[in-house]
């Protein structure tokens, strides 16, 4: 998806309709969600509110799609408006994966802060949503403390003083 563009990500979607082969319509899922296309990435997240994804597919849609570093702010901005409607799609057990997903690649105190504000408010009711949320935080503190000690660019700087023989 991130080399092919618009005509790979119809193809996908093509055959999505008619595959019936779980472990394919995984693989199929994650790579359109894997694009780097703002334009096919704001498909994407709709795309997974329509019955052409099944329940138990969502994951894999949305958690190739938020691993990507150049989507997270996309994802982000879109899942605000649309948590109710991803809620609405997830079973009781598996809500809590929208908190897992928005926390991906956090690494700084604010951005922690501006997730935990957005959703403390909203999980009182959420199976394990409040647990998914402290774990996410710790991640995102984790990550922050590490950043903060090692600097930024510590495994960069390594790599330098370390070149490969």
């Amino acid at each position: 998806m991130q080399d092919s563009g618009e005509p790979a990500y119809k193809t996908v979607q093509a055959e999505l309709k008619t595959n019936t082969q779980t472990k394919q319509r995984y693989e199929l899922l994650a790579a359109l969600g894997a694009t780097h296309d703002a334009k096919l990435g704001e498909d994407v997240r709709d795309y997974g509110l329509t019955s052409a994804v099944a329940v138990g597919e969502i994951p894999y849609l949305y958690g190739s799609h938020a691993g990507e570093e150049e989507n997270r702010a996309g994802f982000w901005a879109w899942l605000k408006p649309n948590f109710d409607a991803l809620r609405k799609r997830l079973s009781d057990s598996h809500q809590s994966l929208a908190i897992g997903l928005a926390g991906a690649g956090r690494c700084s105190k604010d951005s922690g802060e501006e997730m935990r504000d957005w959703f403390a408010p909203r999980i009182k009711e959420m199976l394990g949503g409040e647990r998914k949320l402290a774990q996410s935080l710790e991640g995102v503190a984790t990550c922050s403390a590490l950043r903060e000690y090692f600097g930024a660019k510590a495994l960069a700087q390594w790599a330098e003083a370390h070149p490969p023989r």
